[in-house]
């Protein structure tokens, strides 16, 4: 099963475009506590696509790897721009 999720995800990410099934979620309301006649009590949760979710986290790890290497250059110069964006102001 994994080679072919794998293709699919290859797939996907070559022709920069998500399946419109893995961009549908059905909201459920999820009971957090107190009065259950209390809707604030309620928070919206999505059950969306298991294979989406699996795809989200393989390209946030990869994300995660890309910023290690370059992010503290790139947390420096941001620190720095912002500084002399507020100085200018």
């Amino acid at each position: 099963m994994i080679p072919y999720l794998a293709r699919l995800v290859d797939i996907t990410m070559n022709n920069n475009a998500i399946p419109s099934d893995w961009k549908r979620a059905i909201v459920v309301p999820f009971y957090k506590g107190g009065d259950r006649s209390i809707i604030g009590n309620y928070r919206p949760v999505s059950l969306t696509s298991v294979v989406c979710k699996n795809m989200e986290h393989v390209i946030a790890g990869y994300q995660r790897k890309v910023w290690e290497k370059v992010g503290g250059y790139m947390r420096v110069s941001m620190v720095e721009d912002q500084g002399v964006n507020a100085k200018d102001k």
